[in-house]
């Protein structure tokens, strides 16, 4: 991993080094998140994979945390387990592999891909280390760190955080920014764009993860992702994608995944039966206008 790795490597403690890696791993791959959490003594190590509107393909999502996880056992000198690694896609055929490499249980169809371990390793030594080194790597990390700061940065990686516990609204965002829902909009309106644009495209990237597993109640599905109803998530899904949640299911899938609301209308209305009107009359009604 390079330099990061290195200011990674000579942190004092386990828990210095995972937030090391957490603040600098975009500067190693810009589709990469590690969100960390704490909660009644059990670290949450969430990996997220941003790849816009296309899914994270499960071996990509399975290569990131296998990684993470080879690097936290590498810097706790090889002893280490976790308690539990989560995956939002389905399991395979067979578990034993996944068991295997990772020395715990392996839950699927999670809301998160991340993995748990307990808040006491985070005190855990790393014998290598060398803080004098690691301060100044971090300096010169810090000088190379060009990541953006940007509103929308920063609203759509809580958003998308927050979508993941069930608990995103705009008012927790603005508690997390340490701000209130009208500062919020009016950063976003600089930024040329709106905190409901930027709900829509989180909500699109999670959707696809979680209903790919046929299985999953699309009630929870709709309750992760902030609807009132499952029918208010059925609505809105056929509007974003021109199909139904169980067409997708069965591969019936329109081309452009970003098909809107108004494409299909427009689409359904130029194939019907309706005679358009001539076009002197079309003409004199934009005059009009």
């Amino acid at each position: 991993m390079g330099t990061v790795g290195l200011v990674v490597r000579e942190q004092a403690t386990l828990g210095a080094a995972i937030e090391a890696l957490a603040r600098f791993i975009h500067i190693q791959s810009d589709a990469m998140c590690l969100e960390i959490e704490r909660r009644d003594g059990v670290i949450t190590l969430g990996m997220l994979l941003r790849l816009g509107h296309q899914r994270a393909k499960r071996q990509s999502t399975e290569y990131a945390v296998g990684r993470l996880h080879a690097i936290i056992r590498s810097l706790s000198g090889g002893d280490w387990r976790p308690l539990e690694v989560h995956f939002m896609h389905s399991p395979p055929r067979d578990r034993r592999h996944h068991r295997y490499f990772f020395g715990c249980n392996v839950i699927f169809d999670s809301d998160r891909d991340a993995i748990l371990c307990a808040a006491s390793d985070m005190s855990r030594p790393i014998p290598t280390a060398e803080p004098l080194i690691a301060s100044y790597l971090r300096s010169r990390v810090e000088a190379i760190d060009v990541r953006p700061k940007a509103w929308d940065e920063k609203v759509g990686e809580l958003v998308r955080s927050l979508l993941s516990n069930g608990l995103c609204t705009i008012e927790r965002v603005a508690e997390c920014l340490a701000c209130d829902r009208r500062t919020i909009h009016r950063h976003l309106l600089d930024c040329g764009t709106s905190y409901s644009a930027i709900l829509d495209s989180q909500r699109t990237d999670l959707v696809l993860r979680l209903i790919e597993d046929g299985n999953r109640p699309l009630v929870g599905v709709a309750e992760l992702l902030g609807f009132s109803a499952q029918s208010a998530m059925a609505r809105w899904f056929r509007a974003r994608f021109g199909c139904s949640i169980s067409q997708w299911r069965n591969g019936i899938r329109p081309k452009a995944l970003t098909m809107s609301s108004r494409g299909v209308a427009s689409k359904s209305r130029s194939t019907g039966k309706t005679k358009r009107p001539p076009v002197g009359v079309r003409r004199s009604n934009r005059l009009g206008r």
